[in-house]
């Protein structure tokens, strides 16, 4: 296979791979949201909003074929807001207007909402700190 030829081959399948970093990224925040609110099944406004700002960050991202790095940016922060949110509010700050429940569960969902961000944090700072896709 050629240099050419792989590359090309990357550009196509990453559309694909930054769709499932964006879907594990808000599963983490759907599984908190099951978690918080299992009655809704995880779906609330505060869990499903946020994916609307995903998803017209997707579509940028999908139709500026020229150049990613704006969409990479933005879900970038996206993803990098999530995952400090989500471990800075499971804490009892002073400063939080609520005070969040301290048990091993609620630490453990927001580790994994935490987690399931990097995925995302990976490919849009690889995108977005190119040189040229």
């Amino acid at each position: 296979m050629t240099v050419g030829r792989l590359q090309q081959t990357r550009v196509e399948r990453q559309p694909l791979v930054i769709i499932v970093a964006v879907a594990v990224a808000w599963l983490g925040l759907w599984a908190h949201e099951l978690y918080r609110v299992p009655s809704a099944l995880g779906l609330t406004l505060d869990g499903s909003l946020p994916l609307l700002a995903i998803a017209l960050a997707l579509l940028i991202w999908w139709l500026r074929s020229a150049d990613k790095r704006p969409a990479a940016w933005a879900l970038l922060i996206y993803a990098l807001i999530n995952a400090v949110g989500g471990m800075l509010s499971v804490l009892p700050l002073p400063f939080l207007p609520f005070v969040p429940e301290q048990t091993v569960d609620h630490y453990l969902v927001h580790l994994l909402y935490a987690f399931c961000q990097g995925p995302l944090i990976g490919l849009a700072l690889a995108v977005a700190i190119a040189r040229r896709m």
